[in-house]
């Protein structure tokens, strides 16, 4: 069923972005987005976006096809999110930039965020324990996940 856990729809409502998918489009954007990834991969998020938009979505759903895309290669992509944006701040719907301006933010909190994910390592050591051999990259998605969190309820600027 497309509402059972771990179905694309859950998927969906749980990263809150239901209502930038048209109505009876979930199943055809979920093809749309593997058929995506097998012949470009997840690092186009602006293009994926692009292709979706007015087919499937309400307008051009950059946050959506981030959180997609992210569900393919959480260790290449970082969701794109209005709360994010305020923190970085950013007021465009440019995927490519808003991740450098995450970078750059990335960078220039380097320290800080190094310290707090070594100190709080055991713990994310324990979580992450059942996908160890299972998801590639794991450092890197726990780092990704922390500054998506960080952004998500940094200080507005």
């Amino acid at each position: 069923s497309e509402k059972e856990e771990g179905s694309f729809k859950k998927f969906i409502n749980n990263f809150g972005v239901p209502r930038s998918v048209k109505e009876g489009k979930t199943r055809q954007l979920l093809e749309s987005a593997l058929d995506w990834y097998k012949k470009r991969g997840p690092i186009d998020v602006d293009g994926f976006a692009d292709s979706i938009k007015g087919v499937l979505t309400y307008g051009r759903a950059v946050s959506l096809s981030s959180k997609i895309m992210f569900l393919m290669e959480p260790w290449k992509i970082l969701p794109y999110d209005s709360r994010a944006k305020e923190t970085l701040p950013y007021k465009g719907n440019e995927y490519e930039v808003f991740l450098k301006k995450a970078w750059d933010y990335q960078t220039k909190n380097e320290t800080v965020i190094r310290n707090t994910l070594k100190s709080i390592s055991g713990m994310l050591d324990i979580l992450e324990a059942p996908f160890v051999g299972k998801i590639e990259d794991l450092k890197t998605i726990r780092e990704n996940r922390f500054l998506d969190k960080w952004l998500w309820v940094g200080e507005k600027t």
